[in-house]
């Protein structure tokens, strides 16, 4: 007599409708063994009737398999859509009870379904599932900020069954038992549904009114998300009044976090600036500060925190910082950078931090203060020097070398106390300002120093030698050519152009393309319209390098008049100067720059395709988050593929960061070679 997994097996091997829905009608009143048998039968099979009787049935089945079946999720979303869509109250309350139990956030879009078309019921309900994704998408994007997880396996790693519902390899569903539940919440293609998810949901939020969604809202920002960004612009929105009075209120940490945010947009501003300071009153700065600090930035949030009334009371003191947690400490130094202050009273507020515990909140408030400094604002350099006597080295030298950089008035005395300083670097480093380096020592060590060293060596010798204009044009007019690139490179990283400008325009007409390349890079930090001339002409030069160090030598002029022609090679040119040309548009902020990086991305030639990723890797561009993702899943070269791959994790990276509280960024690396 056969056994009940015997009879199983065979019945699942019939393609027939009728099997399914006879399955499912025995599904109710089997006992749990057998339970579990039919919804893996069911499960493994093609048509989609039984699949649609599971979701119906789902309420019936006990708790342990009902997060059994949860667990494929994507499989059961055709069927889930068909419920949805039959606007049955019983039905619809099982897809928002399973999408909730998935924890998915790719199936979000059907709780905005739901909120759309179910009844009173059920919108309750979906509403609370997306506020529920976006509490789990926020927990897991803070732990992998504070333990890093790798996100990068492919949705069909982790969904055990393709889009049509057919079973997978077997070593598919092992991998997807293998995967973390956060890595499908680290997704790139999860982030976007929740998000897309919720910005439906607050557009229809006439509808259905569910606070819910508006705490979801919160949990989100400052994630790009268009549509609620504006819908949250216009003042009559039913939305809008709830969202201010919430941060106002500032009760939740989702407030608080999102209000630095949310003040840029003229309805929430009064009600965001107002949560800040409640924040500030009672104790709950940090949530404000771990939200906001990275964002002062920017131009339209730093303007609406201009309006913050008494903006001294939002300004965290360097005693109560040592209770913040380490990753939060240098974004107090950010935040005050960013208050509207006046100069003294923040150079005095980020002086404090010379005494911070936490060696990454002293170098935060040091790099607040050598901003400050580069506009020779003498009590910024006099806070400054109390950092060459820090614990930490590293902070040391980066005080020192700023105030050496701008010549500070006490530096002579400083440099004198240094000389016997207790490490070997600062006392080097005292020392040879004190003796400073010749020319010749300069120009030989120039290939093996980095390009911070560059530019500070280069810019301490300007300043010390009057006769190093008149020695590095001799080198520049020399007959052998490794003298003038040489010369060229010291030109172009010094920004000395100006002081050259007749023979770079001579050597850009040279024979010899890479002088010629070289010297119309170094033009770009010439003035005269001469050599303007002779950069505009090097665009049509034969060889794509000149013309693509054409391209940057005339951004860096901020010249555009020539923009026609820049129109034209980011579509036909060869991929350097097109893939320079598009950054050179994106810079002026055209409307055509996305169209032409779209287009290059999308080129058949494999080396535009590398450039044009290269370029949204250095510009973080996530508008076009999408289509690398799908470049790196179809294209039709390996190592096209494989560096799609590596730029839309660093997209991902750089998505995260926005969001979560990160160190300081380091400083400036040198300028990379461009693709090809």
């Amino acid at each position: 007599m056969p056994t009940l997994p015997d009879i199983f097996l065979r019945v699942g091997g019939v393609e027939d409708a009728s099997v399914d829905q006879a399955l499912a009608a025995a599904l109710p009143t089997a006992d749990p063994r057998a339970q579990a048998l039919i919804v893996q039968t069911i499960l493994s099979r093609i048509a989609e009737e039984g699949r649609v009787a599971l979701v119906q049935s789902f309420h019936t089945l006990p708790r342990d398999l009902q997060l059994s079946l949860a667990r494929h999720g994507q499989a059961l979303y055709p069927a889930m859509t068909r419920v949805t869509a039959g606007r049955q109250s019983r039905g619809q309350m099982n897809v928002a009870n399973l999408v909730r139990a998935a924890g998915d956030p790719r199936l979000a879009g059907l709780l905005t379904d739901l909120l759309r078309h179910g009844d009173a019921a059920v919108q309750p309900v979906a509403a609370e599932g997306l506020l529920e994704l976006a509490t789990a998408c926020r927990e897991a994007s803070l732990r992998a900020g504070t333990s890093p997880r790798t996100a990068s396996r492919t949705e069909s790693e982790i969904e055990p069954h393709g889009a049509t519902g057919t079973p997978a390899s077997a070593s598919a569903r092992a991998n997807a038992r293998a995967v973390d539940h956060q890595d499908i919440l680290l997704l790139p293609a999860s982030t976007i549904a929740l998000q897309g998810a919720i910005d439906e949901a607050l557009a229809i939020f006439h509808h259905h009114r569910q606070t819910a969604v508006l705490q979801a809202l919160l949990l989100m920002s400052p994630r790009p998300m268009p549509l609620a960004m504006r819908i949250m612009s216009d003042r009559a929105h039913p939305a809008v009044t709830p969202v201010r009075e919430m941060l106002a209120k500032a009760d939740s940490a989702a407030a608080r976090r999102a209000a630095t945010a949310l003040a840029r947009l003229p309805g929430l501003a009064a009600g965001a600036l107002a949560g800040i300071l409640r924040a500030a009153a009672t104790g709950r700065l940090p949530d404000v500060i771990a939200g906001g600090a990275h964002l002062l930035a920017a131009g339209p949030v730093s303007r609406a925190l201009a309006h913050l009334p008494d903006p001294g009371r939002a300004c965290p003191a360097a005693g109560d910082v040592a209770a913040y947690p380490p990753a939060l400490a240098p974004l107090a130094a950010a935040w005050i950078a960013g208050l509207p202050l006046e100069p003294g009273q923040k150079i005095a507020a980020l002086a404090s931090y010379s005494r911070a515990a936490h060696p990454s909140a002293r170098l935060a408030a040091l790099r607040r203060l050598l901003a400050l400094g580069h506009d020779r604002e003498p009590a910024a350099l006099d806070a400054v020097a109390a950092f060459c006597a820090d614990p930490d080295t590293a902070i040391a030298r980066i005080a020192l070398r700023h105030l050496i950089r701008t010549r500070w008035q006490g530096l002579p005395r400083l440099l004198l106390g240094l000389v016997h300083a207790p490490d070997p670097g600062i006392r080097h480093l005292a020392a040879s300002h004190l003796a400073p380096l010749g020319f010749q020592r300069f120009w030989d060590a120039w290939p093996k120093l980095d390009h911070a060293r560059q530019l500070a060596a280069g810019r301490a010798l300007i300043k010390l030698d009057a006769s190093f204009p008149r020695l590095l044009g001799e080198r520049l007019t020399h007959p052998e050519r490794p003298s003038a690139l040489r010369a060229l490179s010291i030109i172009h990283t010094l920004n000395q152009g100006s002081l050259f400008e007749q023979p770079l325009v001579a050597l850009s007409r040279s024979a010899d393309e890479v002088v010629a390349a070289s010297a119309v890079r170094a033009m770009g930090s010439a003035e005269s319209e001469e050599s303007l001339h002779a950069i505009e002409g090097a665009l049509n030069h034969h060889d794509s390098r000149v013309r693509a160090n054409a391209v940057e030598a005339l951004e860096q002029r901020q010249s555009t008049r020539h923009i026609k022609k820049l129109l034209a090679m980011a579509e036909t040119d060869d991929n350097r100067p097109r893939a320079n040309a598009i950054h050179a548009l994106m810079q002026m902020r055209t409307s055509d720059a996305l169209g032409a990086l779209s287009r290059m991305l999308d080129d058949p030639q494999a080396p535009h395709r590398v450039s044009a990723l290269w370029l949204v890797d250095q510009l973080g561009l996530v508008q076009v988050a999408r289509h690398v993702a799908e470049m790196s899943i179809t294209d039709p070269d390996r190592n096209v593929k494989q560096l799609a791959n590596t730029v839309i994790h660093h997209l991902i990276d750089a998505m995260r960061l926005a969001t979560e509280p990160h160190p300081p960024a380091p400083a400036p690396p040198a300028p990379a070679a461009k693709a090809g």
